[in-house]
């Protein structure tokens, strides 16, 4: 590895190569503790009218510690072979991620009412201060209508933000990634449509539906960074996407469910260019049949389709697969006794989730697995 003169890995310092004859190691482990209080009040200002509010704060401490065979005062450059001899830098600057404290209060105000007996309006906002990133606040309203005894349509707009976790601000003597505290939180706007259709086909048959659309900005990427080498947390992501969702519940028999939901996205990113990795179809279908007091047998399968890789990416294209899995379970054998048959990846299908390209073959998911549980309850 090329080691630079403040120990950590540096491409651009052609001085030389540093061999590791145990390997480049690095321990970091962190922990904490999260303190929350809450208070939620909910108020009935008349028949129609039902106010819900709430204040927070939670106080998150993080705690680190870290062993490792380069970085700052451990390694100069200059060493030819490097052994893996582990030093600890906990507690000291030189650790990936000093101890640190945040925290945060919050106020939300909602209010529901009652229009009609056909609609409901809920109006909300939510106010959020934080220690290291300073206060936000977002609206949301909600509509609902029911047109019909069977059929409701549903409206939803509002905003919400994250703040970046204290690894993407505060992550330093990485040779891969460091954090920025410059970083502003990520913010999204969405709209939602939906509408609930609840209609008999033999005994039961429940569709839905909905529509949406979104607008995130200020998202946090890993920029390449020519100064170290390696790559800092910015806020360079934006993203636009429209979407919806059609959802089947059907009991064709009072022993048989069938679920089945169809999804579908479009997302691009400021320049206009798909989302990589994302998959833009999605089918689920489950049945449940409960054969009789002793035994049930669930079916599932999951559909992922495509997906695209960068522009610069000459990899193949992502495949689509598809994923069955199957269950048989029985009681009764014994008195409190369950046992269950697994099948996962039932037809033993070569399904990839893709990788940035560090991993050339992208990330292969479990083949076959077969599992038998016992259960027993006293």
């Amino acid at each position: 590895m090329p080691i630079g003169a403040d120990g950590n890995v540096n491409f651009s310092d052609d001085s030389g190569l540093t061999e590791f004859k145990d390997g480049f190691i690095g321990t970091p482990s962190p922990g904490g503790d999260t303190t929350t209080f809450r208070l939620t009040h909910l108020l009935n200002l008349n028949e129609s009218n039902l106010l819900r509010w709430e204040i927070g704060y939670e106080q998150q401490k993080f705690s680190t510690s870290e062993r490792k065979n380069f970085g700052p005062e451990i390694l100069d450059g200059t060493q030819t072979v490097v052994n893996g001899d582990l030093t600890d830098v906990t507690g000291t600057d030189l650790i990936y991620v000093e101890d640190s404290t945040r925290d945060f209060h919050y106020l939300s105000i909602q209010n529901e009412w009652q229009m009609t007996p056909e609609t409901l309006l809920s109006l909300g906002v939510r106010y959020d201060n934080y220690s290291d990133f300073g206060a936000t606040t977002n609206p949301r309203l909600g509509l609902i209508w029911q047109a019909k005894k069977d059929l409701t349509f549903k409206f939803f707009a509002g905003s919400a933000f994250r703040a970046p976790d204290i690894i993407q601000t505060r992550n330093k003597n990485n040779p891969v990634r460091t954090g920025n505290p410059s970083l502003e939180p990520e913010t999204i706007d969405t709209l939602e449509t939906g509408f609930n259709l609840d209609y008999m086909v033999n005994k039961n048959l429940i569709i839905s539906g909905s529509f949406y659309q979104y607008h995130a900005k200020d998202l946090v990427a890993y920029d390449f960074d020519k100064v170290t080498g390696g790559e800092i947390a910015k806020n360079v992501g934006e993203q636009k996407g429209q979407g919806g969702e059609l959802w089947l519940k059907w009991k064709p028999q009072n022993n048989i469910n069938l679920d089945m939901n169809y999804a579908f996205l479009s997302a691009e990113d400021k320049g206009g260019k798909n989302i990589v990795g994302i998959p833009n179809k999605m089918a689920y279908v489950n049945m449940h049949w409960h054969i009789n007091d002793n035994w049930r047998w669930n079916v599932s399968g999951k559909w992922i389709a495509d997906r695209t890789r960068g522009v610069l990416d000459i990899r193949a294209k992502i495949k689509d697969y598809m994923l069955v899995s199957s269950k048989f379970e029985h009681k009764g054998i014994i008195k409190n006794l369950t046992m269950a048959l697994t099948f996962n990846n039932l037809f033993d299908k070569k399904a990839r989730e893709p990788s940035n390209g560090v991993i050339a073959d992208d990330y292969p998911l479990a083949g076959r697995q077969i599992m038998l549980v016992f259960n027993y309850s006293l």
